[in-house]
């Protein structure tokens, strides 16, 4: 109600910035229907998956819900500008490909940011053979189509923070030595109690969602 309130305060040509990872029904959201008589809004969505690897991640979450929604705000008229704001972390490390597809899709930048709390999300306190497949799945990323893509419709800025970013991860992937205390066993755990609360839901485990990585991580 005070969102509401405040964006009513405002006058129409204000900018403005929103955070939202679009999960509710816009049909009926006073928010968005505000937002929507605004001629200048900067949506920055927080989204790193897709399908249902967001579902596991974001809970509650209905993808196809969430790529409708995503559609709508890009298809807003001009003044209107859509980001993803994504996470960078275990779950979306070696799944840059089909982020990067869906950015393509809508047409949108991606802003990356660094996951470091939770530890156990953190990539660079895996063990190294985790490490190791996150690094190359970074230099595969660069050789994809959906990233040559993704580059040939960007201005310079936006393909360089987001390449800065992504090299500094590498840069730390590299050169973390760490073989002892690594994070494995309490990622494994965190999973398990995830997945035990929340046994009635309709998603799928780690172990079916990310077998690539449920190979490496320590057991």
């Amino acid at each position: 109600k005070q969102n509401v309130e405040m964006l009513q305060a405002l006058d129409k040509d204000v900018s403005i910035d929103i955070m939202t990872n679009l999960g509710m029904n816009l049909d009926n959201n006073k928010v968005f229907l505000e937002l929507t008589n605004k001629s200048t809004v900067n949506w920055c969505v927080s989204v790193e998956n897709v399908g249902d690897h967001l579902e596991y991640v974001r809970h509650g979450a209905k993808y196809d819900r969430i790529r409708e929604n995503l559609s709508k705000v890009r298809n807003m008229p001009y003044g209107h500008t859509l980001m993803l704001f994504g996470t960078y972390n275990l779950h979306s490390a070696t799944k840059l490909r089909e982020y990067y597809a869906l950015a393509n899709e809508l047409n949108c930048t991606i802003h990356w940011q660094v996951l470091i709390n939770p530890m156990e999300h953190n990539v660079v306190e895996f063990s190294k053979p985790v490490r190791d497949y996150c690094l190359n799945e970074i230099y595969k990323l660069y050789e994809s189509p959906e990233y040559i893509e993704y580059t040939q419709h960007r201005n310079s800025y936006v393909i360089n923070q987001g390449r800065g970013f992504l090299d500094h991860v590498a840069e730390q992937l590299t050169n973390q030595t760490k073989t002892e205390g690594c994070i494995d066993l309490d990622f494994r755990k965190r999973c398990q109690d995830f997945e035990q609360i929340y046994i009635d839901r309709d998603i799928k485990t780690f172990s079916e969602l990310w077998p690539e990585l449920d190979v490496l991580i320590e057991r």
